[in-house]
């Protein structure tokens, strides 16, 4: 009997302590914005404030004023400001007048693609913040494809990167899953990715970085209906098949 109370007093206490880093980490998220004083005004669709830190211009009696448009987005561009009124950081507020990505950026892309927001630091150099306000990248990369329909259409789940001429492509944890360490790198489809060894010589990769085909082709393309044709030097056309099999055009 002892056993069994000693058993049932054990898990009360592991679901207790569950439910509190439950509700803490739910506290957590929902206080990390900042909230900027003011209010949404629906006929304009901007977020009005006088807050000194944020406001762009002296209204009527030298009132500080702020407004930040939306323009029909969820989000807007807001500055900081400093005490002579310069701007000294970018972020991201909603329409709850809440601060969703940091005043700390230079540029700050308006709106999320699958939650994350492309920003950049002083030095342009590239990083990602999630829509719940965290930092994913920090700020290092010399340039970045979220924003790049084409690629984000062809996979959202690779982001294209590049740091000292070479590219590579991370994943939306920042985790470096193509070494960056290519000349240039294009999505064409079919989980396979084609890489410049050198001008007009293109091959194909994985997404485990595998090599899939040698460079031997001169140019890109992508997948349709899970096949392409590529040319080789010579001119002679291969269709390349989504299992990674080169085979030559009959004449």
């Amino acid at each position: 009997m002892k056993i069994y109370l000693f058993l049932a007093i054990m898990a009360m206490s592991i679901t207790n302590h569950k439910h509190a880093i439950a509700q803490t980490e739910q506290k957590t998220t929902e206080n990390i914005f900042e909230q900027v004083s003011g209010s949404y005004n629906e006929e304009l669709d901007a977020w009005e404030t006088n807050d000194p830190k944020y406001a762009t211009h002296t209204g009527y009696d030298n009132v500080a004023t702020g407004e930040f448009n939306f323009n029909g987005e969820p989000y807007a561009s807001i500055a900081k400001m400093d005490k002579e009124g310069n701007p000294i950081g970018s972020g991201l507020i909603n329409k709850k007048g809440q601060i969703v990505v940091k005043t700390i950026y230079n540029v700050v892309i308006v709106g999320f693609v699958n939650g994350l927001c492309q920003v950049t630091d002083n030095n342009n150099k590239y990083g990602i913040v999630s829509e719940s306000g965290i930092e994913i990248v920090k700020p290092q990369y010399d340039c970045m494809g979220l924003n790049d329909r084409r690629e984000m259409e062809m996979d959202s789940s690779m982001i294209r990167v590049c740091k000292n001429d070479k590219e590579g492509f991370i994943n939306s944890k920042g985790e470096v899953v193509i070494p960056i360490e290519y000349n240039s790198l294009k999505l064409v489809g079919e989980k396979l990715i084609m890489f410049m060894s050198e001008p007009a010589k293109w091959g194909f990769i994985d997404y485990k970085n595998n090599l899939v085909l040698q460079p031997e082709f001169t140019h890109t393309s992508i997948f349709r209906e899970g096949e392409m044709v590529l040319q080789k030097d010579g001119g002679e056309e291969y269709i390349v098949y989504a299992n990674g099999k080169a085979i030559k055009k009959a004449d």
